[in-house]
């Protein structure tokens, strides 16, 4: 399967990856610890771009490098797994 999603992405440009439960629960936790930065005035500030709608290019979760934030566990999923395969196990944060 995730050789036709990487076939997919090559070919499109993009694929779309089925729900997945793990990576739902991942995204409540990053969804919480985002909402707590968003709130921090200082890192707003210097950070939010695009009318308060997006950190651009910043490492603004306070992630480690399985991708695990606020309680989560590491970050997993189809999608995960396909960008492993194609591009080898590194780190999410440094």
């Amino acid at each position: 399967m995730v050789n036709s999603l990487m076939c997919d992405l090559a070919t499109r440009g993009w694929t779309r990856f089925g729900c997945d439960a793990g990576l739902a629960a991942w995204a409540e936790a990053a969804r919480a610890a985002a909402l707590i930065r968003m709130a921090e005035a200082a890192h707003r500030a210097k950070w939010l771009q695009c009318g308060g709608t997006w950190f651009v290019g910043v490492d603004t979760l306070p992630n480690d490098a399985s991708g695990a934030v606020a309680g989560s566990g590491p970050l997993v999923g189809p999608g995960y797994d396909a960008a492993r395969t194609a591009y080898g196990d590194l780190p999410l944060h440094l």
